[in-house]
């Protein structure tokens, strides 16, 4: 049902195709007269209707003189509880709601609303009334590394994983997650500069070390399509921007117009998984904004906060529920860019570092950052001669005077039938996005920033020694840098 069915799917199962082709089946001249008609006897005879909660009030759907027996609402935990009542007026049997509410909440802008808990889902309103909610406690997606933090402080440890590690890595096998640096989690701590840009925010340094990564990743490991594996996402509009416009540089593509080759945006959104197409491009945050793309093999987040605000908030990144959404999304490496001791603020990210100091995996990026991946394998390869994951002899015929980063730089162009293939995708894309029938709440600058800064709301925003093991910062560094501010509450 619906206007805007998958065009792999509208030819044969969308009702307006169908009643059509029913109305020509036998005669040269069909009788459109008999479209409504032909719509009830169509519905009458369908097993199984598929549309969203507003379509479901259509009159198509109103007018059909029948009650449904079931009805399904996937993401339940997204909608607000007036959509949600639309398809039970259906007079439906049975009512199966699925969804998550310790991911993404349903939308609402107003705080007034919010007070009086328009924000609310039906299903966070039954679950909140000791109704029986049967949880679903077993991952399939994730690398058990990755789903062990989502696990212990999103769902009380109650999360299980489908393969333990050992049978994880048998079934989905990689040349570089052995690599401390390029573990399935690893957090590279990169003090960089925010600043403002249109009314949000940017990191020039943690879109650049983006960048060079990716650049050495193709360099390091060139039988890897890394352009198709990795996602890179973003809370922030303007630095989806910059990483955009410097993939597109990359690319050797001049025009803005033209799609990202390596496809950035805005945050990680609940999944409400589309149908999975494995040759797609890949920056993005978009598990929290956007319509939900299936699961990336490897996820890079970059969270642009830094210290220049001077305050003890972190913006937009202190919603754990977002949080959650983009830590869920990665298959085989989840790799954070960040400032640990502006996030340790925070003590669901404070926990996030603290783990993954524990097991090594918390990296301080260190200068020239150009170049920091390709001296980190080289220095691997030195003391792990026998490990033939790495390209040895292509990391050692690097100088260290060489500019490998411009020499890697010939390889990344695109042919005219990729440039085609990206368009398409992109066109695809746009047309989900049209889809989307509600848009994110908390689409601008965090409200306790806006005070201190004025700068005005934008929709577009989402939340507010070489390679030296970093120890996870203290209360007190903390604290050292950052002057003393009361907590405005929101609301």
């Amino acid at each position: 049902m619906g206007p805007n069915a998958h065009p792999d799917l509208k030819e044969d199962f969308s009702m307006n195709a169908l009643v059509h082709k029913r109305l020509q089946a036998g005669c040269d001249m069909p009788d459109f007269q008999k479209k409504e008609s032909e719509k009830i006897r169509l519905l009458k005879s369908s097993r199984l209707i598929c549309s969203t909660l507003s379509i479901s009030g259509h009159r198509d759907m109103v007018n059909f003189p029948e009650d449904f027996d079931t009805v399904v609402i996937d993401e339940a935990s997204q909608g607000v509880e007036v959509s949600t009542l639309v398809p039970l007026k259906l007079g439906c049997r049975r009512l199966i709601l699925v969804g998550d509410p310790e991911q993404l909440p349903a939308t609402c802008f107003s705080e007034i609303a919010k007070e009086h808990k328009y924000d609310r889902s039906l299903f966070q309103r039954l679950q909140q009334t000791q109704y029986k909610v049967n949880m679903l406690n077993t991952q399939y997606r994730m690398h058990p590394d990755i789903s062990q933090f989502p696990s212990v402080n999103f769902y009380d440890g109650n999360l299980l994983n489908f393969r333990d590690k050992e049978a994880f890595e048998a079934e989905y096998p990689t040349s570089w997650s052995h690599i401390p640096c390029l573990a399935p989690v690893a957090f590279f701590n990169l003090a960089g500069t925010m600043r403002e840009e249109s009314k949000s925010y940017v990191n020039e340094d943690e879109a650049q070390f983006i960048h060079d990564f990716f650049v050495c990743l193709r360099k390091a490991f060139p039988k890897e399509d890394w352009r198709r594996k990795l996602a890179v996402i973003s809370p922030y509009a303007q630095q989806v921007n910059l990483i955009r416009h410097k993939f597109r540089e990359l690319y050797h593509i001049s025009s803005d117009k033209e799609p990202c080759p390596v496809d950035a945006r805005l945050r990680p959104r609940p999944p409400a998984e589309r149908p999975v197409r494995c040759e797609r491009r890949s920056v993005c945050w978009e598990p929290l904004l956007l319509v939900e793309r299936p699961a990336q093999d490897c996820i890079m987040v970059s969270l642009v906060r830094g210290a220049q605000l001077k305050s003890k908030t972190v913006g937009f990144l202190r919603d754990r529920r977002r949080m959650n959404v983009a830590f869920t999304r990665a298959r085989l490496n989840l790799w954070v860019v960040g400032a640990a001791k502006v996030l340790s603020f925070n003590e669901d990210w404070k926990e996030f570092i603290d783990l993954l100091a524990g097991k090594c995996r918390l990296l301080r990026v260190t200068e020239p950052r150009e170049d920091f991946l390709l001296r980190y394998l080289k220095r691997w390869h030195e003391r792990n001669p026998k490990d033939d994951s790495t390209d040895g002899a292509a990391l050692e015929a690097q100088s260290e005077e060489s500019d490998c980063l411009l020499e890697a730089k010939d390889v990344f162009k695109l042919s005219p039938a990729e440039m085609d293939e990206l368009r398409a995708e992109e066109a695809e894309r746009l047309r989900y996005e049209r889809d989307v029938e509600e848009v994110d709440e908390d689409d601008g600058i965090d409200p306790q920033e806006m005070a201190q800064s004025g700068v005005k709301r934008k929709a577009d925003d989402a939340f507010g020694a070489d390679f030296q093991q970093e120890e996870a910062p203290t209360r007190k560094e903390q604290n050292d840098d950052a002057e003393p501010e009361e907590e405005v509450a929101e609301g």
